[in-house]
């Protein structure tokens, strides 16, 4: 059985393939599913329109209010 579970960013400049080749260079970590009781995939992808960097800079500015 297949356990890959691809996350791909909500409407990104342009689609993503569902593949560890595909062009946005995502991330692959390894998770264990205890429902199945086996390791799965999950393929992070990467945005087109570079939302990371903005988020990573919400984020930064937020803690340094606190």
């Amino acid at each position: 059985m297949d356990t890959t579970i691809h996350i791909t960013p909500n409407k990104d400049l342009k689609a993503h393939i569902e593949s560890v080749d595909c062009p946005c260079h995502p991330k692959v970590e390894m998770v264990y599913n205890a429902v199945i009781e086996e390791w799965s995939s999950v393929v992070i992808h990467n945005s087109y329109d570079g939302r990371e960097v903005i988020e990573k800079l919400q984020v930064l500015s937020v803690e340094q209010l606190s």
